[in-house]
């Protein structure tokens, strides 16, 4: 409730002031506003040489009126040691930024920069985040039920698309690599095992109970479509177990990067 003294809203202010001032800690959010940052803010933040994590421009967001915010930058910071309110104040004044924010938590923030956790705000695309003093964002983020839904992913495409790997991870791994990063991340990460004793046991699976395996199946060069020949405009057989081409979505498209045009000029 608003205070009608003015003598009383003074005093609350130097109170709250106050509590922040004594607030410490490793991690902190600092709000930027391009229009009123300086020039050359980034180059400020990448100087300190700390972590520190830039979210894509927040232009979606919502006042709980339904208004527009204005639009402005979440700047996560993660300091080597604890820092005060007052210290870290100065540097959100250096940037014309309102008061710094302590955080409890630096995956937290980090997630906040593109509303991950928050489908009822804006989201905004992960791969416009800027990170400085070799912050990974994607490791940062990741969380322990990805690697269960990296897993859960692959063994599907691994069921569905036996003639692309032909059981053998060094395909899965190759595959993942051109065209599914999170896939490879997890494989890199933690998930390598478990694919790899499911692509053995699926394996055996097949030759014990006879699965048919000479389909011939294509991968598409721009889209990594996995099909029979009916879904593709263009196909090579690079070997006996290498079949790749172009699907017709993607000829039908136009220009693709093997040289041929489709669909006219």
């Amino acid at each position: 409730m608003p205070y009608k003294d003015i003598e009383k809203r003074r005093a609350a202010h130097r109170k709250s002031e106050q509590k922040r001032a004594h607030k410490v800690g490793e991690v902190w959010c600092i709000i930027v506003y391009p229009e009123s940052a300086p020039d050359d803010w980034r180059e400020i933040l990448q100087l300190l040489c700390l972590q520190i994590v830039v979210s894509p421009l927040h232009d979606k967001d919502l006042n709980p009126d339904g208004e527009l915010k204005k639009p402005h930058h979440h700047v996560a910071i993660h300091y080597e040691s604890k820092k005060s309110f007052e210290q870290v104040k100065e540097l959100a004044d250096e940037l014309n930024s309102p008061i710094p924010m302590k955080q409890d938590s630096w995956r937290g923030i980090c997630r906040y920069c593109c509303h991950l956790d928050n489908p009822e705000k804006a989201q905004y695309p992960v791969e416009d985040v800027v990170c400085y003093g070799g912050a990974d964002y994607l490791s940062i983020i990741s969380m322990a039920n990805d690697k269960y839904e990296v897993i859960s992913g692959l063994i599907e495409w691994i069921n569905a698309n036996v003639h692309v790997h032909k059981y053998a991870f060094n395909r899965v791994l190759d595959w993942c690599k051109d065209y599914n990063e999170s896939w490879y991340r997890g494989l890199c990460d933690n998930c390598s095992w478990v694919i790899m004793e499911y692509l053995k046991a699926a394996k055996w699976d097949s030759i014990e109970n006879g699965f048919d395996d000479d389909v011939s199946m294509y991968v598409c060069k721009d889209c990594g479509l996995v099909g029979d020949e009916s879904q593709f405009t263009v196909m090579f057989r690079e070997s006996e177990s290498k079949r790749t081409g172009i699907c017709n979505n993607c000829a039908h498209d136009g220009r693709n990067d093997i040289g041929f045009s489709f669909g006219g000029e």
